[in-house]
């Protein structure tokens, strides 16, 4: 963290009108350096000289969480500044035209060549010229003969070399010497900014659970390489000490992924309940389209409640006084009369034809 900050310091420092494009792996990397760039100021001892922003240019931030709307407004902002650092995850390595790019920083390494090739395509566009640089590891080194592989030449630049833009001129040291009575300038000029990114990251709550987030994010983010990049990026290779102090936080590494793990549970606990809810609710649906269902099915009638039963009996009432009145369907008996009609009115019934007798004496024979 304290590299990549003075190494964009630096960049700004030799000369105005620069754009820089800084990738990092997730969304939560981004919102966490976006606000953290913009508090950090300089010198950290605000008594033998004014404070100034550390890193005095205009952020901007491109992710997969920003809406639409705001996205395409943070490009055109990018594209029409004449200087400016755009944070942001591969959303912005493919299919974006940024004109004017002076740097690309992948402080994040990408998962393959193509990706990488993508993004260092954002600079040197249009005959113009450009430069990318790539943050790695120690024990990530091996990710130079992948490039080379495919035709990429890299050279190093020292760490030691960056951090030395914050040594102060040999002058100015010589007239601090008498004011340097606290402990924390005897440091050098590195470990103070470590130790003003770990205060900043303490004392701002919002900023202390995204650096929190971002912790758990880039882990997991890790250990997501491909199989073919596993003998390079292997999340057992990882210090997680170290990574922990890369987003300012002072916390043990178990105990924050504790916390963060406590965290998703309880969520996780919260929705299931929700679910239960549902599950309920649905439940009781299923019950009553199953009353339903039994009201519209005759033979489970005489089970349904009182509701329907009286629903049935209405309709019962109402048919028997439609027979009445038509005086269709009325019992026959053989052998009286009824109303004037023939006595023999047997002809009349129907019975199924399993059980209806011969028509002819043939039939009966056979």
């Amino acid at each position: 963290l304290t590299v990549i900050t003075t190494f964009l310091r630096s960049i700004l420092t030799r000369g105005r009108g620069k754009k820089i494009i800084v990738f990092v792996a997730t969304c939560d990397a981004v919102e966490f350096h976006y606000r953290l760039f913009r508090f950090v100021s300089w010198p950290p001892n605000a008594n033998t000289e004014p404070r100034t922003q550390f890193i005095d240019a205009t952020m901007y931030k491109l992710h997969g969480n920003i809406t639409q709307k705001d996205r395409t407004r943070t490009f055109f902002r990018f594209c029409n500044a004449s200087e400016g650092i755009l944070i942001c995850t591969d959303v912005a390595a493919r299919g974006l035209d940024l004109p004017a790019v002076d740097y690309i920083i992948q402080y994040d390494p990408p998962d393959d060549t193509n990706t990488y090739i993508h993004r260092v395509g954002r600079t040197a566009r249009m005959g113009q010229r450009g430069q990318a640089v790539l943050f790695l590891q120690r024990g990530e080194m091996d990710y130079i003969n992948v490039l080379e592989a495919k035709g990429l030449t890299l050279s190093e630049i020292g760490v030691v070399s960056i951090l030395a833009e914050l040594n102060p001129d040999p002058e100015d040291e010589e007239g601090d010497m008498e004011s340097q009575d606290e402990p924390n300038e005897k440091l050098p000029p590195g470990l103070q900014l470590q130790n003003q990114f770990e205060a900043l990251v303490a004392s701002d709550v919002e900023l202390h659970e995204l650096a929190r987030l971002s912790f758990l994010s880039s882990v997991r983010a890790y250990a997501a390489y491909p199989k073919a990049m596993k003998t390079i990026f292997h999340p057992k290779k990882l210090h997680l000490g170290y990574v922990a102090k890369s987003f300012g936080l002072r916390e043990p590494p178990k105990r924050l992924a504790r916390d963060i793990f406590a965290g998703e549970k309880a969520a996780k606990r919260g929705k299931r309940k929700g679910s239960d809810k549902r599950k309920q609710g649905n439940d009781d649906l299923e019950k009553q389209m199953q009353a339903r269902s039994k009201f519209q099915n005759p033979i489970n009638r005489k089970n349904l409640p009182k509701q329907y039963g009286d629903a049935m009996r209405a309709g019962k009432k109402k048919q028997q006084r439609e027979l009445r009145r038509t005086g269709v369907g009325k019992k026959r008996t053989f052998g009286k009369a009824d109303s004037g009609k023939p006595k023999s009115a047997g002809r009349n019934l129907k019975f199924p034809k399993k059980f209806r007798g011969p028509d002819t004496m043939s039939e009966f024979a056979s």
